[in-house]
């Protein structure tokens, strides 16, 4: 009579290996909230060389500015830009006001601009209500701004405004559809059509990164 050999009761070697890769998940999991703990929170997607205007409130300290920068996109992390600050003893040296400054400049680009002060420049608000399609958006824009409707226009359809949500060459405003953010936006009197519109892009571009799908 042929004999065979009982399994053994130990775990099964497939069980094994699955524990060992949830291991290995968990640990890298934790690694990066470590990481991120560290370097004040995840990074702010940034869209680099756009123009964005911040207001910087009377009072605010290192962290305050930090945080706005950083929502702007002007800094990656605000903890970097508060470190830099508090590093070279410049927090008593910014100044309040509204600013125009560039995305991805960076603290210590930011820290030059902040201690020299605003440039004293009229502002003024454009707000975009939600429902209208490109063409109205296009008016409205022109109704409260020096541009024409024809300004915005060709500055959507030659280039001169890009958005990652459509890659590709638009043929006409209709390809626009979507990719505009509707919100109350502020804007120097010399800020070109483009300018208008990449802020607007660029909003929705960040809106759509930051949705939870």
């Amino acid at each position: 009579m042929i004999e065979y050999e009982k399994p053994s009761g130990g775990f099964p070697v497939w069980l094994g290996i699955l524990i060992g890769l949830l291991g290995l998940a968990v640990v890298a999991w934790g690694a990066t909230r470590l990481a991120e703990s560290f370097g004040g929170g995840p990074a702010t997607t940034i869209v680099a060389g756009q123009s964005v205007i911040v207001d910087i409130e009377s009072g605010s300290s290192a962290e305050d500015i930090g945080n706005v920068l950083a929502d702007a996109g002007v800094v990656d992390r605000a903890s970097q830009f508060e470190s830099y600050v508090k590093a070279n003893g410049l927090g008593f040296s910014l100044q309040a006001g509204t600013y125009e400054l560039t995305t991805g400049m960076g603290s210590e680009a930011a820290v030059e601009i902040l201690r020299q002060g605003p440039e004293l420049k009229d502002v003024y608000t454009v707000k975009i209500r939600e429902g209208l399609w490109v063409s109205e958006i296009l008016q409205s824009l022109s109704e409260q701004s020096p541009h024409s409707v024809d300004a915005y226009a060709t500055a959507l359809l030659d280039g001169s405004v890009v958005s990652p949500l459509f890659p590709g060459t638009p043929g006409s405003l209709a390809d626009w559809e979507g990719l505009l953010f509707p919100a109350n936006y502020e804007f120097f009197e010399d800020a070109a059509p483009a300018t208008v519109l990449q802020k607007m892009a660029t909003e929705m571009q960040l809106r759509v990164e930051a949705a939870e799908w």
